[in-house]
């Protein structure tokens, strides 16, 4: 991946120059930001710069399918984004010579209020010290939904959750939206420079496997049938939630209709699904977590894949 984070590499060239990517989440595909963590880093280091990939220590997250990696420089952090973390982080980050691009990796899901203010003053700091900076926002703020507890406090704690990001925006050098309808909020006259769209790549790898995804399509659905797909981590409730207002609409009185959902926490869903509407159970399936070679031949074996996020798809 070419990341346009510095126009004048060239006058750079004679120091020593290393990126540092900070993530709250460990690279691999049990998580989005994870592997856009891992996507980016692979694509600096087939360019042949020297990447170091900070994040919690999280050994499942890096399967087998990423020895082809073995030159990342992983570090793990624990409790990142908290103020005595971040001076490790710094002491670290201040060992390893030259010049350094830093990208956080940032999502609300993943930062309370304090952490973003630690945030705040860390991105500050290493700016005035000569840092490069960016950040990659998957989002700005948590949503809001207006029938939940506590409505007008929650809707005071995302506007303020962007008055913060705003201020980590403006001692960036580069700000890299995966969605330019998401960020509109963000923008001014001043800044626009800042700002480039970078949509994610989708992090399930396309490995073509015919003979493999006609098999599992036998498995799940005789030829007759239609057979719809989703995958995501059914844990995130936001997620859940939308998919379980559409099962019924989608299924119901479709009986030539296979839904296959394909994930973490895909198991649970099926069972609350049946457990709401039993009749549904000859056209539900769940194929559980899966690596990248049977994730691809899951989804080639699927008619179309059914993916809904309420702010939109931003891969």
């Amino acid at each position: 991946m070419k990341v346009e984070i510095l126009k004048d590499s060239q006058a750079m060239d004679s120091k020593q120059l290393s990126w540092h990517i900070i993530s709250s989440l460990a690279p691999g595909i049990k998580s989005g930001i994870g592997s856009h963590t891992l996507t980016i880093s692979s694509g600096l280091l087939q360019n042949k710069q020297d990447v170091h990939v900070w994040s919690p220590k999280d050994d499942s997250l890096v399967g087998p399918e990423y020895q082809e990696h073995k030159e990342l420089k992983c570090h793990a952090i624990e409790n990142l984004w908290n103020a005595q973390t971040m001076l490790k982080l710094d002491e670290s980050m201040d060992s390893i010579a030259g010049q350094k691009i830093i990208l956080i990796q940032f999502s609300p899901l993943v930062f309370n209020i304090p952490q973003q203010h630690v945030l705040n003053t860390w991105i500050k700091k290493r700016s005035r010290q000569g840092d490069k900076l960016g950040m990659i926002l998957h989002k700005t703020y948590r949503g809001v939904q207006k029938k939940k507890t506590f409505f007008l406090f929650k809707l005071w704690k995302s506007f303020f959750q962007n008055h913060l990001l705003k201020t980590s925006v403006r001692n960036c050098d580069k700000v890299f939206l995966t969605s330019e309808n998401k960020f509109k909020s963000l923008k001014s006259s001043q800044m626009t420079h800042k700002y480039i769209i970078l949509p994610n790549p989708s992090n399930v790898v396309c490995i073509t496997n015919e003979q493999r995804a006609m098999n599992l399509r036998k498995a799940f659905a005789n030829e007759a049938r239609t057979v719809l797909g989703t995958f995501g981590s059914f844990y995130n409730t936001g997620f859940r939630k939308e998919i379980l207002k559409m099962v019924p609409h989608l299924l119901s009185e479709h009986s030539y209709r296979t839904w296959l959902f394909l994930g973490r926490g895909s198991e649970d869903l099926v069972k609350s699904i049946l457990k709401k509407h039993p009749n549904l159970e000859h056209q539900i399936d769940k194929a559980g977590e899966l690596d990248f070679a049977a994730l691809s031949a899951h989804v080639q074996a699927c008619d179309v894949m059914v993916q809904p996020y309420p702010q939109g798809v931003d891969t």
